[in-house]
Order: structure tokens, then C-alpha cells, then sequence
């Protein structure tokens, strides 16, 4: 049965939005808050083409949002496995390798893993109405979900994909509306998009572009239905560069509660430095980061002491 909306919601945003007391996105306080902040009861899509990084990224992301913020996440990732995902975890948390921890480190940053990080069991398929029922009958234990990626889900006999795109997008969206629960969905960019490559006049020449938004699997139909559309790309044969990921925000649905897209060929470089990312909004020819070395997450592993960021 359809019901009116409750307009009194609706006016208390347009109060707070003339008042300037509108609430913030959260942010991990470097550069990457001007134009990305979390933002309960969202649905965004990262895309990328194949091995530019996403999940690394997106994993350092959920990382420092929960240094800042102490938030919980609920990760299915089917391209890997949840021990390489729990050792992604755990390094970008301390800032050092596995190996290179003794075993008080190790007990106490697996601790804090094991505190805000929950993971699907992939050892069997999902269609998305399964893993978004998952997701319902587990919503008290998280405020955000990885879906990683969105082609690794089995699609029901005799559906049209576009038609299907379309429903399952609607139902993530109200998943998160209704919950209050973020969404992320990582996908990929269509094969098309590498085989466009920067011309000769270009710093990058000869090397691929970054993907448009709607070359993303399935097409323009997903930025239609995101908050958030975030493209990761990274020029990984680049001889110098190859370690610097680029985040091109290209739609933020809401810019009053924070976060805005980025300009055309000026997104946010993320250096990949050991086991963080320093961010930064300059030119990485002009203004190389050489000698910025990073705090970890979370030195001394302690709720009671001010958590630090690498920035």
C-alpha cells in the first residue's frame, strides 16, 4: 500500500539548509573531503578498469573512516579472499607489514579488526535479493557494505540484464534509505574504455584514459540511480607514476551535506606510500611527495587516545 510522504522530514532539511546547521558527511581530514564524504543512508558505485587498484583503495578508505568515525563494515568480496582482505585491513591500520609486527601489535590490531570488519561467506553464489536480504538480517551490525564487484553476482535464467540493472539498483537504494545503511558497489569499466588511449601531446601518451562514468558495465543507467559515482584509475605501466591512484569523483548527488565532483583532469592523487595513502591535490610532476612519511592509523591501538591519520 503506497502512503504520503511525512513532509515534516523534508522541512526540517530545508530549515537546516537556509539556517547553514545542515549536517556533514563524514570526512578522514585531508584533501579528499572536499569532494567524497560518508553519508549515511547512501548508495555509491566505485568503477575502474581491471587491476587499477579498487579494492585496495576502497579498503584504506573503510580503514580511515573507522579510526575517525568507528564505523563498522560488512564486506563481500568474491575476487578475494578474506585473509588477504583481513591483512589489507590490518596493515593499512598500523602502517607496517604483517611480518614486522610482534605479537602484542598483532593481538591488539586484530582485535580492532575483528571489531568493525564482518565478512560474507563467498563460498557460495548470491543473486543480489540474497545478498541484500543477507545485508537486511544483518543491518545492526554495520553502517556500510562492500559489494566487490557487482558482476561476481548470478543473475536468475531468462532476465534481461538491463531491465534486471535497473530493479536491482532501485532495491539498493531503498535498502539504504530505508536503513539508513551506506552501500558501495565496486564494477567494473567496459572493455571499450582500454582501448582508448591518451594521444601524443599528452603526458600520458600512449597510455588509457580513465574511464567516463558511463562506461561503466551496464551503462549509464547506474550513475543515473547512484548518490556517489567515484572512478579509481591508475597508469600502472607508467614508469615513475605507476604508484599514484586517481580519484576522479564524478557525480555527488547532495553537495549541501558535503563533497563535490572533481574538476576534468584534476582528481585526487592518492600516493601509495608502504602501507597507506598520502592524498594530495597537486600535480604529481610538478610537486613529487618524496619525503612525507605517514603516521599509522592507529599507533598505540588505544580507543582512549586521539586516533592519527597518515596525512
Amino acid at each position: 500500500m503506497a502512503h504520503l510522504h511525512n513532509s515534516t522530514f523534508a522541512d526540517d532539511y530545508l530549515r537546516a539548509v537556509r539556517t547553514g546547521t545542515i549536517k556533514q558527511g563524514l570526512g578522514i581530514g585531508c584533501e579528499l573531503d572536499e569532494h567524497l564524504r560518508f553519508k549515511y543512508g547512501s548508495f555509491n558505485i566505485i568503477m575502474g578498469q581491471a587491476n587499477v587498484g579498487k579494492t585496495d583503495w576502497v579498503i584504506w578508505y573503510m580503514v580511515a573512516l573507522s579510526v575517525k568515525h568507528k564505523l563498522n563494515w560488512l564486506i563481500f568480496s568474491s575476487e578475494n579472499s578474506v585473509g588477504s582482505l583481513k591483512r589489507k585491513i590490518l596493515q593499512f591500520w598500523v602502517g607496517k607489514d604483517i611480518d614486522k609486527l610482534n605479537d602484542e601489535e598483532f593481538n591488539k590490531a586484530n582485535f580492532k579488526m575483528n571489531q568493525y570488519f564482518k565478512f560474507v561467506n563467498t563460498d557460495i553464489l548470491y543473486t543480489a535479493a540474497e545478498l541484500l536480504d543477507l545485508f537486511e538480517k544483518n543491518k545492526d551490525q554495520f553502517d556500510g557494505a562492500i559489494i566487490d564487484p557487482y558482476n561476481s553476482l548470478s543473475i536468475p535464467s531468462n532476465t534481461n540484464q538491463h531491465t534486471y540493472d535497473y530493479e536491482v539498483a532501485s532495491k539498493i537504494r531503498l535498502f539504504c534509505q530505508k536503513n539508513k545503511k551506506t552501500v558501495y558497489m565496486l564494477a567494473h569499466a567496459a572493455t571499450e574504455s582500454l582501448r582508448r588511449t591518451h594521444d601524443k601531446a599528452h603526458r600520458y601518451s600512449g597510455l588509457p584514459m580513465p574511464p567516463n562514468e558511463a562506461d561503466i558495465e551496464g551503462g549509464g543507467k547506474w550513475v543515473n540511480r547512484a548518490d556517489d559515482f567515484i572512478v579509481i584509475h591508475r597508469y600502472k605501466a607508467h614508469e615513475s607514476e605507476w604508484m599514484i591512484t586517481h580519484v576522479h569523483v564524478k557525480k555527488v548527488k547532495e553537495t549541501e551535506t558535503g563533497g563535490k565532483p572533481t574538476f576534468l583532469e584534476k582528481p585526487v592523487y592518492c600516493y601509495k606510500y608502504y602501507n597507506s595513502f598520502i592524498i594530495q591535490q597537486i600535480d604529481p610532476i610538478k610537486d613529487i611527495v618524496v619525503n612525507a612519511a605517514p603516521l599509522p592509523l592507529n599507533e598505540n591501538f588505544e580507543t582512549n587516545k586521539q586516533d592519527e591519520l597518515p596525512f
